[in-house]
């Protein structure tokens, strides 16, 4: 046997099938390949979507010729688990990118990524395959199926499962879960931690085609959106936060990720999509290329006929990133784009460039800023340099940090210690009201579920303070939501006051000396460190209480000035 040579695809919109022939399952895979068009009425086929995993290539694929393909692991399974079973005589057509595209032929593999939406778009069903039957993924279906169904009012039931994602409610009353040590719940957990969601490609194989079923095993999911539902419930806490992997047991974020592609598939079926919206969603995928965190999502991209970003597998990573923020810039300015400009980065990116290929876990909660106005009525007015190594943004500069708190962390255990730094305010604020300013800094302003914080939310703080072995239900319930409430906006904070005696949570990042600073058109306040007079460097958003619904407008203080981002 010989390794099977790749034809050239010669024709705009070829593509290669695989037929799958069946087989028991431990036959060894077998089948032919097939040249098509996509314009080919003719050309049906299934797609299909599925975490690559390691990249040997430790089987192989063995075509009726007597030739043979490499793949890896997780394409075997996958290819193992679809095909059809004896008696049955008929292949099955799949399209795999792991078999159907050279993937040691760079052009033809730039090619295909450039019309991989097409690919999806067409194909009669999208088959989403998770993984192996492991873990007992079976009975963790079957539980989730009735979480999912006993979590729901009957009036939430019956709409559409990109509603019920969105729809942030609590359970019914009455719903009595399972305790704990109910074998379920581990399957479930490890069931939700599987890896395929968190890949790039992920998103858009799931988003494209409506006609979409999930496979795990030889078992089919039609109703793969309970899975989705599953995570949104625990992220309110209307499941225990125990069934989905902490920041420790998740270094990929597949619970995120899941979360997300609710969000996306739900905003993709409803409206135009720019690159940027899909960016955001997408931030903590993971891409074992770079290059393929903006790739994997120019076939979604609405506004990708505007910015004609080309596939080039040649650009270094940096390069591609700092020219698509320059783009968006141009075409769309937001500045919900800085939001997502991180302060860790592993690329050398100018500060104020987004590195979408490094994600830190919990950081969804602190990007969000919907509930804050820092800058009024003022505008966004970028001004970009070509080589984006310099972005100018008109704003002021609001104050300088004096003191930092430890890091808050994401068991936020240290609340003596934060208040601490908060006592040194008290020649600016009575005891009450430096309470007030301390809780409401340590939420970000917010309540968990994420309106403004109302003076009612005081008693939530004062039940976290009091909380004991021996407190009420009610209370412990009440300290349990401040907490994740701190979590959600000040896990990756720290504590900090300035010059003129405010209060703020900053990025871990910060040194004493950098400013706060707000930038017209901002919804939140940002902090910047000065690298060179005239240049600054970007390193995310900061919260200073009393100050994010435009109040830095109406200071006597206040002056205008272009802030030089590098």
């Amino acid at each position: 046997m010989a390794v099977y040579q790749y034809e050239r695809l010669s024709n705009p919109g070829d593509i290669r099938v695989l037929h799958l022939l069946p087989g028991r399952h431990s036959d060894t895979l077998s089948g032919d390949i097939e040249h098509s068009n996509l314009d080919d009425p003719k050309c049906e086929y299934e797609a299909l979507s599925y975490e690559w995993g390691r990249p040997e290539k430790t089987h192989v694929f063995h075509l009726q010729d007597g030739h043979f393909i490499r793949i890896t692991s997780a394409l075997h399974d996958a290819l193992r688990d679809l095909r059809r079973e004896p008696p049955s005589k008929r292949h099955r057509t799949i399209w795999a990118d792991g078999i159907c595209i050279d993937q040691d032929n760079k052009q033809e593999l730039e090619k295909q990524v450039a019309i991989m939406g097409t690919i999806y778009r067409t194909a009669r069903r999208v088959v989403t395959y998770i993984g192996p039957e492991r873990d007992g993924s079976s009975t963790a279906i079957e539980f989730v199926r009735t979480l999912h169904h006993d979590c729901h009012p009957a009036t939430v039931q019956h709409r559409p499962w990109y509603l019920r994602i969105l729809q942030w409610t609590r359970p019914p009353a009455g719903v009595k879960l399972p305790p704990l040590s109910d074998p379920r719940w581990a399957a479930a957990k490890s069931l939700l931690s599987r890896g395929w969601a968190s890949r790039c490609w992920c998103a858009q194989e799931f988003l494209l085609n409506p006609n979409l079923i999930m496979m795990c095993g030889r078992v089919e999911m039609p109703d793969y959106d309970c899975l989705l539902e599953v995570v949104r419930l625990t992220f309110i806490r209307a499941l225990p936060a125990h069934l989905l992997p902490s920041s420790s047991e998740d270094p990929n974020a597949p619970a995120e990720c899941l979360y997300n592609l609710g969000g996306m598939r739900y905003t993709v079926s409803r409206s135009q999509t720019p690159l940027l919206t899909l960016l955001i969603f997408s931030h903590p995928f993971r891409a074992t290329n770079p290059l393929d965190k903006i790739y994997s999502l120019l076939g979604l991209a609405s506004d990708q006929p505007t910015l004609r970003i080309p596939i080039d597998y040649t650009l270094r990573p940096e390069t591609l990133y700092t020219t698509v923020a320059t783009l968006l810039l141009a075409h769309s300015p937001s500045i919900s784009l800085l939001h997502h400009s991180l302060p860790t980065k592993s690329l050398p990116l100018p500060s104020w460039v987004p590195d979408w290929s490094t994600w830190v876990y919990g950081t969804t909660g602190v990007t969000g800023a919907a509930a804050y106005c820092a800058s009024g009525r003022t505008r966004f007015h970028p001004t970009v340099y070509p080589t984006g190594a310099r972005l100018d943004l008109p704003g002021c500069l609001v104050d300088k940090i004096t003191r930092l708190g430890s890091p808050i962390g994401p068991h936020y255990a240290r609340l003596g210690e934060q208040w601490e730094l908060v006592k040194t305010l008290k020649t600016r604020y009575d005891d009450s009201a430096l309470v007030g300013v301390f809780w409401r800094t340590l939420v970000g302003g917010c309540t968990f579920h994420g309106p403004l914080a109302g003076e009612e939310y005081r008693g939530y703080f004062d039940a976290h303070v009091e909380f004991d072995k021996d407190s009420a239900a009610r209370e412990r319930e009440r300290a349990r939501e401040f907490i994740d409430a701190v979590r959600r906006k000040s896990r990756s904070r720290r504590l900090a006051t300035t010059g003129m005696g405010y209060l703020g949570a900053v990025p871990e990042a910060a040194e004493v000396g950098d400013w706060v600073c707000m930038f017209h058109g901002g919804p939140s306040l940002y902090l910047v460190r000065e690298r060179e007079p005239g240049r600054w460097v970007y390193l995310g958003l900061a919260y200073v209480q009393g100050l994010m619904q435009g109040e830095v407008l109406e200071k006597k203080w206040y002056k205008e000035s272009v802030i030089s981002l590098v």
